[in-house]
């Protein structure tokens, strides 16, 4: 509480309490967490209903950002009517997405050594994102354990990133397989590390996008989640990169298939990346520190927040 209150600057992906005030002078860049298919912002779950407490508190909390960082012309199309925001928009691609483009030689060893994967296994990375009416209760994680084990364990290491509000303990039985990775410090780290990921309506599968490799959707629950829980802005088997599956046999299959994905989802595989990854260039940290720290975009100190900046501007 003390050092926000001082700080000159705020850098923040939504994790600050929505009511603290910002003091004069502090500018905040809000850099927000990822971009995918949920809904967000007014309408999500907590915000959609009639109720102006929490809808009001939200609406303040926005009017705090001095500026947005924005992945790309298609998050805004969404992000900025759901969340009312007509502030500054940084159009530069995504800084956590930069090591991403460009690799890291030393993500494998560092995941392999933490979780402890022999060399000789592939590394599937599981990401599923959690569920609104079921938050902390474990039900994220939807594909069969033992049954992905008994089929996979011989070539694979399954390495689970549950949420941070998940709460799940891996079962006993299958810990030779499945490494818990959720309290793992750089999710970057897994993703280049890994072979392919599996998931289902978590934002992770637009950065995972920018890496290249195969994506399998495991979405048993889409009518139950696009209709009654979170809720859904695309028709994500539509559009998705790889096979939506509704099984954990057909999951197993869709792993064992993985070398003829890249031909089949090819086309589909790039227009998510257009869709979603076209201004990811590597450069997006240092090209948001120029416009919002060193003021190349706002000379003259803090902007004002109604003042529309556009992308063209900025490129």
């Amino acid at each position: 509480m003390w050092t926000p209150a001082r700080a000159a600057y705020w850098v923040d992906s939504h994790g600050f309490p929505l009511d603290f005030p910002k003091p004069k002078g502090t500018r905040y860049l809000q850099t927000w967490h990822g971009q995918g298919v949920k809904s967000i912002g007014y309408n999500a779950p907590d915000l959609r209903g009639d109720f102006a407490g929490p809808r009001e508190q939200w609406r303040r909390a926005v009017a705090r950002w001095d500026a947005l960082v924005s992945p790309g012309a298609e998050f805004e199309r969404t992000f900025l009517p759901a969340n009312r925001y007509t502030g500054p928009v940084l159009r530069f691609g995504s800084p956590r997405c930069d090591v991403l483009v460009h690799g890291d030689p030393g993500a494998e060893r560092r995941v392999r050594e933490r979780l402890e994967i022999p060399d000789d296994r592939r590394i599937l990375l599981y990401a599923p994102t959690y569920r609104d009416r079921g938050m902390s209760s474990g039900r994220s994680v939807r594909a069969d354990l033992a049954e992905l084990a008994g089929a996979l364990a011989e070539e694979w290491v399954l390495v689970l990133r549950t949420h941070p509000v998940e709460r799940y303990t891996v079962p006993r039985h299958v810990r030779h397989f499945v490494r818990p990775a959720g309290s793992y410090p750089e999710v970057n780290d897994l993703m280049l590390a890994s072979d392919a990921l599996v998931t289902d309506y978590s934002s992770l599968m637009c950065d995972y996008a920018v890496t290249g490799k195969p994506m399998v959707f495991l979405i048993d629950d889409w009518e139950d989640y696009r209709l009654r829980e979170r809720g859904s802005v695309y028709d994500l088997p539509a559009i998705a990169p790889g096979p939506c599956v509704t099984t954990t046999a057909a999951l197993i299959d869709a792993v064992r298939g993985l070398d003829g994905l890249a031909e089949a989802f090819a086309v589909k595989y790039a227009e998510f990346r257009r869709t979603w990854c076209a201004d990811e260039r590597g450069d997006a940290a240092a090209r948001v520190v120029d416009a919002f720290f060193l003021n190349a975009v706002f000379p003259g100190g803090a902007p004002e927040r109604r003042e529309a900046v556009t992308a063209g501007a900025l490129l």
